[in-house]
Formats: structure tokens, sequence, C-alpha cells
């Protein structure tokens, strides 16, 4: 007689079952284990590629950071050019050495500068975002607890600053340039996405820096093994610059103090700064504030000729009169400091400054044309701590523009 066998099929199920159970743990495990690791050491031990890593895993590898648990040092807030992006912070080999104007402010006036910087960073993401995940990354256990800043130094950078806002307007808020609510929508944006990020990026850092080394090993790979190249396509014509008694000829396509926003463009972008402004003052009352104005490649060099052919969305040129460019950046920095006066805090306008050094030398590049090298960096540390150091409550804009 055949004896009947029960059936293996709900022990073969619940077999496969723990097999995917147990697998989830371990590849979670993995996530948690390993990328607490890697973000906790790897910034260290690669400098030049800490711009990849999120702002909370490299910011205590900064030379001015102050220790965790002091909070009397000085924030650096803005985009690429408070991250220190360049030359100089390409040459870096130690993450103990000087690569950036806020090691020059550190120095200067004896106080930790932590800079909150980060490239391509809008104003919302400058004055908010960026503050709000760096206060905040003690709530991702794997990094130390951040006080708050006793003072802050935001840069806004004429060259792509107000293009970025309004990159912002479009992507996050999914507005248009003429839309009436552009204010009240970045305000409620911002209050309830960005001043409180919680714990939700502590679980996004890992798998973000992989994507982002791996974006960025692509980059390199084409950039060293050459693109392809339209030889029908003419070239953009050079710009040109006096510097003493010679005339030095200056790369193509160099970002200029946005000269292609027109009117309502520019309001747009500037009501996304006051709103930023606004918010970063209600989420540290009472922290002083001063706002840099950084002028762009162009206005930082006496140009000569009719034209200048100047950087159009890090992809395409166009054709300007040079006069346009210091009487374009002249008026930004009117508007700025309007806004930064009005709402309380302080204004400082380096653009003279770094000007006066530009008709003497090439402060950019030779590599990275977009940003200050390591002359343009240290003057402009100096003539921050200068201005930080006078405490003057009010600056007002200097003039690049020719009155003849």
């Amino acid at each position: 007689m055949n004896k009947v066998r029960p059936s293996t099929a709900p022990r073969a199920w619940r077999r496969w079952l723990g097999n995917l159970i147990s697998l989830g743990i371990a590849i979670v495990f993995c996530y948690f284990v390993i990328g607490s690791l890697l973000l906790r050491l790897l910034p260290g031990l690669m400098p030049t590629l800490s711009g990849q890593f999120p702002m909370a895993a490299s910011l205590w590898w900064q030379p001015s950071a102050p220790e965790p648990t002091n909070n009397d040092y000085l924030a650096l807030l803005g985009d690429s050019y408070a991250e220190g992006v360049g030359d100089w912070k390409a040459e870096q080999v130690d993450v103990t050495t000087p690569s950036h104007s806020a090691d020059i402010i550190h120095r200067l006036i004896g106080r930790d500068v932590l800079s909150f910087g980060k490239r391509g960073a809008s104003s919302a993401e400058g004055l908010v975002r960026l503050p709000a995940l760096a206060l905040g990354a003690g709530q991702c256990l794997v990094f130390p607890s951040l006080q708050p800043p006793q003072e802050i130094v935001y840069y806004f950078y004429e060259g792509n600053d107000l293009e970025d806002n309004l990159e912002f307007i479009d992507e996050r808020l999914g507005l248009s340039v003429g839309d009436a609510n552009i204010g009240d929508a970045s305000m409620d944006f911002l209050a309830h996405n960005w001043q409180d990020p919680g714990r939700k990026p502590c679980l996004l850092y890992f798998g973000k820096t992989i994507k982002s080394l791996i974006k960025t090993a692509k980059k390199t790979i084409v950039h060293r093994y050459g693109a392809t190249v339209d030889e029908a396509q003419p070239l953009p014509a050079p710009n040109l610059a006096r510097m003493g008694s010679e005339v030095v000829t200056l790369p193509a396509t160099l970002q200029g103090p946005a000269l292609d926003l027109d009117a309502q463009s520019d309001d747009a972008a500037f009501e996304v700064f006051e709103v930023s402004l606004a918010s970063l003052q209600q989420m540290l009352a009472g922290v002083k504030i001063t706002v840099v104005h950084l002028p762009s490649v162009l206005s930082t060099y006496e140009l000569t000729g009719p034209s200048v052919t100047v950087e159009i969305n890090d992809t395409g040129s166009i054709v300007h009169s040079s006069a346009d460019v210091a009487s374009r950046s002249d008026a930004i920095c009117r508007r700025l400091r309007e806004i930064t006066v009005s709402s309380g805090a302080e204004f400082f306008d380096a653009r003279p400054a770094m000007r006066d050094l530009g008709t003497r030398e090439i402060i950019h590049g030779p590599r990275d044309w977009t940003h200050f090298n390591r002359t343009g960096y240290t003057h402009l540390g100096e003539t921050v701590a200068a201005a930080l150091m006078n405490d003057k409550t009010t600056n007002d804009c200097g003039q690049l523009a020719s009155t003849e």
C-alpha cells in the first residue's frame, strides 16, 4: 500500500522567504555599516574629491573647522566659491593644508571657520538647505552634532546665482518666471522641505555618494580620452583684458554677471534670495549675517575691445558689449544691497578689491577658469577678513562701470 507523503511546497516556500529576509537584512546591514565607515573616513583620505561627499561627512575635515562642541565659529555659506572649488583646492594633497578663503579668514581673524558651501547651490540651498543639513548632521548618529554658529558670511556669486535661483523656481516650485506667487511658494517650500530635513537625508547619504563618485569618474574618463569636436562650428572669440600696460588674452566663454536675464527674471531670482535670507534669519534668530557680493569672472578684469564672449547655461555662449559687464554688475550690486540691508543683515561688496587685483594679475585658472586660483582665494579671504574686523554695519556698492 502506498504511503501518502506530506507536501513539501509550504516548507520550500518558507525556506525561500527566510532566505530573502536574510538577504534583505544583510544588504541593509552592509549598507549602513559600510556606508558609515566610508562616510566617516573617505573624505579625509580623498581631499580632492571632498565635494562628492555629503557636507555632513566632509565638514570635520576642513583645516579651519571648530571642535564639534564649540559654537564660537563663523559659518561660510554659498555655492562653489564658499566650498573653495578651484585650482588651489585641486592641488590639495592633505586635508590639513589650506585650500581656500575660509582658511585665510581663519588665520587672520583668529576664529574657527566652517564652510557649508556646495557647488551649484542656489540662494535657497545655500541659505537654507545646506545650513539645515549641516546643523542636523548629528541626527545621523555617525556624525558629530554641530552647534549653531555665532556669525554667518554668505557669498553671493553674480556669475550664476541668479540663474540657479531661476532653476529652483522651475524645478522645485514648478513655476514660471512671470508667476505672481513665487515668494509665497518659496517660503512654503522651504518651511516644509528644507528648514527641518529630519533623518531622511541620513538614509540617502551613502547611495548619493556612490552615485556622485561614479558620475565624477565618467566625466574624468571622457575628459582624459577627449570628446568629439565639431570642427564645422566656429570657435568663440577670446576675451581681452588690460593688465598694466599690456593686453592679455583670456579664455573664451567666461562667466559674466547674468547678462542674459531680463527684468522679469531678475525680479523672480531676487525674490528667491530675499525669501531665503528671511528663512535663514528665522532658523538662526539673532545670528549676525553678512552678505558678500563676489564678482563674476569677466567683472574681475578690465576688459578691452568692443565685445566679450559670455558663457550661457554652462554649455553655450553669447557675445555682449564689453561695457555691459561692469554696468550690469553694478546694477546687481545695488539690488542685492537693497534687499540685504532692508532685511537687517550686513552687506559687503568684494568686487572692487578683486577687480583691483585683477588689473594686475590673473586670479583665475589656469585649469579652472570658473573659480579663483590660490592668489584669488587668498585675496578674497584677506578682503573679507578686513571687512569683518572693521565691523561695518553697512557697506555701499563700489562702481566698476566707467563714469566717462
